[in-house]
């Protein structure tokens, strides 16, 4: 370019970067706008996603209109953002169409009054034309290139907050993998979540093969506490141990595939049931450990009038599942497993009383062969456990046995009859119930036309 015409040529140079600029200008207003757009649509499918998980309780609670308004909502703030980039984006191609118009007829203009003046013939201002075309596609090249590259830079920066996230709680450094016995031990341990302090110098000691049962009020620390054990969470002060090794010396899988854990909220996954049951174990469980953990669970006998029994598909999150079999199949999911340390949270709260004295028949069988924890509010759940801790804000208000702690009169003993007399008053309710209506089906309907008498009920001398 510079060989035909050197004017023409500085004027090129300076005319075409601006699309390039240009270009990259608007892509940052892109980037920004596409950043907005991913985040809202993050929204939009949790919103949807929350209301199908959900439509149960928005169908019992009649809000069905509200939750209708409040994804339309959502839905409409992502119209506007995915209009918004539209219009900005929109703008790319008719900005650098007017930039290389405005060079081209800078170029044409300059270029005629040369010719006119004879500087430049007709035939240069062509080939110069044509160089102009041949160099404006790679700076449009340019800027789209930066554009894409900043609309992927924007998705890439939502993952690369995952990537880059690192978890609290990792392997140790010189990790410990003597097999597990069971014997665990807390030792002044003390917890947090932020500023407001839920465990307050907790210690005990379970040996291997011992049972140790927790209770106490609602918010009193029971299931943090047991969570502190396949360390969900760690400490901040104070030392767990298993067989004498603090829990933070062992490698993560060790530790918990030596736990069998049910919490208080049961998930369970959209597979069949039996792969449900199975979760934690390394290899396929055999029909009869199948069994045997659907038995010791008493979910065997519900499954049995299931239409593919262990095979049938449970749905998103159990939905076909009640909560009393939900409980039931995460207890077999644990005891399937097969661990040294079997912890239950609270794990029976969904059950009647039959069904729960039942599961804890079997369990006391599989609790003897390993370390067993339950969390529990019923006191008929615990009150075979070798030894009872009863939490209050935090601390250990009372410990002991059954018997030990009924004869202290304290927060258990007060506990225990509560119970006593909510299960004395279900039991008069019921009985009221019945006898209503065993009255109502013997008594002789009102408005009733009278019986007709038989033959041989006449008098005699009606014969």
């Amino acid at each position: 370019m510079f060989g035909v015409n050197t004017k023409l040529a500085l004027i090129t140079l300076i005319l075409t970067p601006i699309s390039s600029y240009v270009f990259w200008t608007i892509g940052r207003r892109v980037n920004r706008r596409f950043e907005q757009l991913q985040s809202q649509f993050g929204d939009l499918s949790a919103k949807a996603q929350e209301n199908f998980s959900g439509i149960r309780v928005v169908k019992a609670f009649s809000q069905e209109e509200d939750e209708i308004r409040a994804f339309a909502k959502v839905n409409r703030d992502y119209l506007n953002k995915a209009v918004d980039l539209a219009m900005v984006n929109g703008l790319l191609w008719p900005a650098m169409q007017f930039i290389l118009g405005v060079a081209l007829l800078t170029i044409l203009y300059v270029g005629g009054q040369d010719a006119i003046e004879k500087q430049l013939t007709i035939g240069q201002l062509v080939q110069f034309v044509a160089y102009l075309q041949l160099i404006s596609w790679p700076m449009i090249a340019l800027g789209e290139v930066t554009n894409m590259i900043q609309q992927g830079a924007a998705s890439l920066g939502r993952l690369q907050h995952i990537f880059e996230a690192r978890p609290a709680i990792t392997d140790p450094i010189d990790p410990v993998t003597t097999p597990i016995k069971g014997a665990v031990e807390f030792k002044g341990i003390s917890f947090a979540y932020g500023q407001a302090v839920v465990l307050r110098d907790i210690s005990f000691s379970v040996p291997a093969g011992g049972s140790l049962a927790i209770v106490g009020p609602t918010g009193s620390g029971k299931s943090t506490l047991v969570n502190l054990i396949p360390r969900l969470f760690d400490a901040q002060q104070g030392e767990i141990t298993i067989d004498g090794i603090d829990v933070k010396r062992y490698p993560l899988p060790q530790l918990r595939r030596a736990v069998g854990y049910v919490p208080q909220e049961t998930f369970l996954f959209s597979v069949p049931l039996r792969e449900n049951v199975g979760f934690g174990r390394d290899t396929p469980l055999a029909e009869s450990e199948l069994e045997w953990a659907g038995d010791v669970s008493q979910l065997g006998k519900d499954v049995a009038d299931f239409p593919a029994r262990y095979d049938t598909m449970i749905g998103e999150r159990g939905v076909t599942l009640s909560g009393g079999q939900k409980q039931r199949t995460a207890i077999a999911r644990a005891v399937a497993k097969d661990p040294r340390i079997l912890i239950l949270d609270d794990a029976l709260s969904a059950v009647d009383t039959y069904t729960e004295a039942e599961i804890l028949k079997r369990l006391r069988g599989v609790m003897r062969e390993r370390t067993s924890i339950v969390v529990a509010h019923r006191i008929s759940t615990v009150k075979d456990a070798d030894e009872i801790l009863v939490l209050d804000e935090g601390v250990i208000a009372e410990r002991g046995t059954h018997r030990d702690l009924l004869e202290r009169n304290g927060l258990y003993a007060a506990m225990y009859r509560r119970q006593l007399l909510e299960e004395e008053l279900e039991v008069d309710e019921e009985q009221s119930e019945h006898d209503k209506r065993v009255r109502t089906s013997t008594a002789p309907e009102q408005g009733a036309p009278p019986r007709a008498r038989r033959i041989d009920e006449m008098p005699a001398d009606q014969d």
